[in-house]
């Protein structure tokens, strides 16, 4: 049976979903609350909450949320997943770049804060370490000491976001520069998940395999970035999901929940600018496919089952469990649905 659920629309994007892991203080107001990212925007400005207020159905309206930076740089940008794990929200940057490239290092950051007893009462202290290409670097080693079959590059996809990102680099002295080499593969991660022992899961836009299927990377723990200036992220495995996508109709991770040893995945099309013959991603319904997760296994192939497929159009950015058995989605466009006021979310009901 597919589970109920709630499709989301808030005026502005938001790329990712992740319900509040502490009880709601305030239950004559909150009923019902999610953390999420706005699009496009400063990690210091992107985080907002998706909450039911009011009695009985009540309303749905997105809240800004105050963040003050204790370290790291106002230069982030993109905060396409968020991730929880021992008391801590972490939000990942995508490591990507605009359309037709370079890669922008303001993109490549790591992000937490520590989440508060229900709703926020005052600013969150955020915590931003800009790795600089570090994923870049490690996924791409590890993805090359694979020997998996991956989607080729198209030339002039690589020389937009490889070549000349390196290219920028060398010319402004930037220190990242040589984490950029040729024949590497631009990654734009779009889902985080931690497993119970502080392993973090992310999710590939891209690459994607030959065939089309998404792929997911676990990193070991990521606590260090915080602590240490000489941190490198370490690739303990690589999974691909089996189930989704076909050579000419790649799939790619958009958003990640790992409840339990269920791993429940988001997926949509690629940026059809990467590779040759790629469709659009609207030319193919996005779907939330569900596998079994287990962990330390260096390199596996993980079938998945489909929960929900959703109707074309619906361009679908994140998900997350309800926490009563069904899930709530987020999405950027949802035809036949107006567009809501100001600080209002259009919300679609699922059956």
């Amino acid at each position: 049976m597919t589970p109920a659920g709630l499709i989301f629309s808030p005026r502005r994007g938001t790329s990712a979903l992740l319900r509040l892991g502490r009880a709601v203080t305030d239950p004559e107001t909150w009923h019902e609350a999610y953390w999420t990212a706005i699009d496009e925007a400063p990690a210091s400005e992107c985080l907002s909450i998706v909450a039911r207020i009011g009695n009985g159905a009540g309303e749905w309206r997105i809240e800004p949320v105050a963040v003050r930076q204790d370290r790291g740089s106002r230069k982030t940008q993109d905060v396409e997943a968020l991730a929880r794990f021992d008391g801590w929200v972490y939000l990942i940057g995508s490591q990507y770049g605009r359309p037709g490239g370079p890669l922008e290092s303001r993109r490549s950051f790591l992000a937490r804060f520590r989440e508060p007893e229900g709703a926020p009462k005052k600013a969150v202290r955020m915590e931003v370490v800009r790795d600089r290409f570090r994923l870049h670097r490690a996924i791409n080693d590890a993805l090359a000491a694979s020997g998996l079959p991956l989607a080729r590059l198209r030339e002039k996809a690589s020389r937009d976001f490889i070549r000349r990102t390196h290219t920028l680099g060398r010319r402004r002295h930037k220190a990242w520069a040589d984490r950029i080499l040729p024949g590497d593969l631009p990654l734009n991660i779009e889902g985080a998940a931690f497993d119970d022992q502080g392993a973090l899961l992310l999710g590939l836009r891209f690459p994607v395999t030959a065939s089309g299927e998404p792929i997911i990377v676990e990193l070991e723990e990521v606590d260090g970035a915080f602590r240490s200036p000489g941190w490198w992220p370490v690739v303990q495995a690589i999974r691909v999901l089996s189930g989704a996508g076909l050579p000419d109709a790649p799939m790619g991770i958009r958003d990640l929940e790992l409840s339990g040893d269920e791993l429940h995945v988001l997926v949509g099309g690629i940026d059809p600018e990467l590779v040759d013959h790629a469709p659009p991603p609207s030319a193919h319904p996005f779907e939330h496919r569900v596998g079994r997760w287990t962990r330390g296994v260096e390199r596996a192939s993980l079938p998945t089952r489909l929960v929900r497929r959703f109707q074309r159009g619906q361009q679908v950015e994140g998900l997350a469990g309800d926490g009563a058995g069904g899930f709530a989605y987020v999405a950027e466009r949802l035809p036949g649905v107006d567009r809501p006021a100001k600080g209002r979310v259009a919300v679609l009901s699922l059956r």
